[in-house]
């Protein structure tokens, strides 16, 4: 059996040299998130690290995530899961706390592999709905 491996990175684009130790343990914590679950599987894992990433404010995802060019923050998730084929994503979602968790139930619960928008959002068939708005952190 392999061992097992996980990687994670915080978003791309230029990082100020006064924000890079900071930015790295955001990663590191992220990281340490989803090792603590590696045992429950690759894709709990995935998902721990990316929640973490998702509530991290120098991280691009969540309340860290960049606006769009209208000034605003949408943001978007995926997760596959190969051994089964299977996959999710969730796009453009203005509310939603946590995109990877509607990527999941996208996954797991729903068709088609991908939802968009205030749909994705509002949808009354997901089994549980995390919303909040990551607007009020969110960089410009």
């Amino acid at each position: 059996m392999a061992r097992p491996a996980l990687i994670v990175h915080g978003g791309a684009g230029t990082i100020p040299d006064d924000e890079r130790a900071a930015r790295q343990a955001a990663v590191d914590r992220a990281r340490d998130a989803g090792w603590s679950r590696i045992a429950e599987g690759a894709l709990a894992a995935a998902v721990a690290a990316v929640r973490h990433m998702e509530d991290e404010p120098l991280l691009n995802a969540g309340i860290g995530a960049c606006l769009n060019s209208d000034g605003e923050v949408e943001l978007d998730a995926g997760v596959m899961q190969g051994d089964g084929f299977r996959v999710g994503a969730a796009a453009c979602l203005r509310d939603v706390r946590h995109p990877i968790d509607l990527a999941v139930a996208v996954m797991c619960c729903l068709p088609p592999p991908a939802h968009r928008g205030s749909r994705a959002s509002t949808d009354s068939r997901w089994p549980t709905r995390p919303s909040s708005s990551p607007t009020a952190s969110a960089r410009s």
